[in-house]
């Protein structure tokens, strides 16, 4: 392209946010949703979502320490739900293989111009389903921690 005068470069800066809450199963089933915050009944919520999709196995949820899933009213709904929480220490994200999975998909949504954020969203929504069937995050992970094989 040539021109005269400066070339003149035009950005999307729009931003979109999506308080968006997983679950990556080593077995079982993966879960994904957004919610319009990300407080503690956003957090009860998911955990009745993950014992919905996974009704009869043993779960363990491994979280940060964000101050809505240390309520104890989230404990509280872990333990009648059957959910064993596992909380990382302090500034440890490493710890967690869904961070990779996040990564994963700020890399992906990073490329994309979005019209709206329903679109952000949904695309946000595939991405996580499309990267928690690898299992290959959660492989170094599983033979660091669990020592067993990840079917």
């Amino acid at each position: 392209m040539w021109s005269f005068r400066k070339p003149v470069i035009i950005k999307n800066t729009t931003k979109f946010r999506a308080n968006t809450f997983g679950f990556y199963a080593f077995n079982g089933k993966s879960v994904t949703t957004t919610y319009a915050n990300s407080k503690r009944e956003s957090a009860l919520d998911f955990l009745q979502r993950i014992r919905e999709a996974n009704p009869f196995t043993h779960i363990i949820v491994i979280l940060d320490n964000f101050s809505s899933h240390r309520t104890e009213e989230v404990a509280i709904t872990a333990e009648i739900l059957d959910i064993e929480l596992i909380f990382l220490p302090p500034y440890s994200p490493q710890l967690n293989p869904i961070e990779i999975i996040w990564k994963s998909i700020k890399r992906v949504v990073s490329t994309i111009f979005f019209k709206n954020q329903d679109e952000f969203i949904e695309k946000v929504k595939i991405s996580f389903v499309q990267f928690a069937k690898d299992k290959s995050f959660c492989r170094a992970w599983m033979a660091e921690f669990v020592k067993e094989e990840v079917q």
